[in-house]
């Protein structure tokens, strides 16, 4: 790809994407909303541009977790309305408002606040409650006391508390199942105060393919459209991975036996030890925790890493690719068959899926496919978002 300036790239496969959305719907029956969750940068794939492929997908809500999320959506002309999951300080809220972001909210005065700015901005405001049905990070718990509360919340001038939700454990069923019931209780008792919402919903990624029955308004996926689900949920839902993270060998080199490489002596050459430098390290999002732990793509084989992986470089043991040549691709992540999963690698750095991917930093370009062909390259650091077509 001689238009980048980085042998070191992920490519996203934007119909892979349209296939995830189409693959949710049909197990969902076609029946459930849909509110995509694109934070932390969707999830390392591009906001703005997965924003753009979403929007004429109808989908319901895109949702983000801060507000400066949410303004960067805006700022590129992304119309879908937006829900801000995390907590908005209240020095913020005229600016939620003048950009028609709908912002989680829990508390009275803060409510009060959001009434008053948007009755001084000319602009109404919406907010969406967060219920504490036991994940005990934001909202409250499920009190008459709260009920109160969110009665004369609901009574402000200017303000429509659109959506109630609240966020499972995953622990095990039966205590899923007494959040939603939480949830739901709760819900049914501000109806009896005469307190309606237009949503509810509870179920991410992972909830809305194990509990149908818990979508309520709509679904919050995550991690899924992306690709990724549990190992216990494969075969449930036909979706595949979107990105694939490449770089490229920049040098061949045979080692002498008992020579080292990179920082440490924990790798020793044997006997005919041939190794690749590699373009990639822990600062592109390759955890360094991989170090002689993980194995790379090349040439239709796995090579090992080998020493630590550096910030900007690793190396791979290619003794047994004997054809391995300086420019080859090498993949470091990918769908392709033989190719190292995000879930493999998320194991071997004992930590989840989602830290992998969205750990992928700016200076990685991303680049966008549609049938093969590039369509789109996002390089932030030339802030390149463009309809480059090779």
């Amino acid at each position: 790809m001689n238009y980048l300036f980085r042998n070191t790239w992920v490519e996203i496969d934007l119909e892979q994407l349209k296939r995830n959305i189409e693959a949710l719907r049909d197990y969902t029956d076609g029946k459930v909303k849909l509110a995509p969750v694109i934070k932390a940068d969707a999830y390392g794939h591009g906001a703005v541009i997965i924003a753009r492929e979403l929007e004429p997908m109808g989908v319901e809500y895109l949702c983000v977790a801060a507000l400066s999320e949410a303004l960067e959506l805006r700022e590129n002309e992304i119309c879908a309305p937006l829900l801000v999951m995390g907590y908005t300080e209240n020095h913020l809220l005229k600016i939620a408002v003048e950009h028609n972001i709908t912002l989680t909210i829990f508390e009275y005065e803060q409510a009060e606040l959001l009434s008053r700015t948007a009755r001084e901005s000319g602009v109404p405001a919406k907010a969406h409650v967060k219920v504490d049905t036991g994940f005990h990070r934001l909202g409250k718990e499920p009190t008459d006391e709260f009920a109160e509360e969110i009665l004369r919340m609901s009574r402000l001038p200017h303000l429509c508390l659109e959506g109630i939700f609240s966020h499972l454990r995953l622990a095990d069923t039966t205590e899923d199942a007494a959040q939603f019931k939480s949830l739901s209780v709760f819900i049914a008792t501000l109806k009896n105060l005469g307190v309606h919402f237009k949503y509810a919903h509870i179920s991410d990624s992972i909830a809305a393919v194990k509990y149908k029955e818990y979508a309520l308004d709509f679904i919050r996926p995550g991690a899924i459209i992306y690709g990724y689900i549990p190992q216990y949920q494969a075969g449930m839902i036909d979706v595949k991975p979107i990105m694939t993270f490449k770089t490229k060998i920049t040098r061949i080199q045979k080692l002498k036996k008992g020579e080292g490489v990179g920082y440490d002596d924990k790798f020793k050459a044997g006997d005919n030890t041939v190794i690749g430098t590699l373009a990639a390290g822990y600062a592109d999002g390759y955890p360094r925790s991989l170090s002689g732990k993980s194995e790379i793509f090349i040439r239709g084989k796995r090579a090992k890493s080998i020493g630590l992986i550096a910030m900007d470089q690793m190396i791979a043991d290619v003794s047994d690719i004997p054809d391995a040549r300086a420019g080859d691709e090498a993949i470091l992540w990918g769908a392709q068959a033989g190719a190292p999963s995000v879930q493999e690698l998320a194991g071997l750095a004992n930590t989840n899926k989602n830290n992998i991917i969205s750990g992928i930093s700016r200076r990685v370009p991303r680049v966008y496919m549609k049938g093969g062909a590039v369509v789109k390259i996002l390089d932030y650091m030339r802030m390149h978002q463009g309809g480059l077509n090779e």
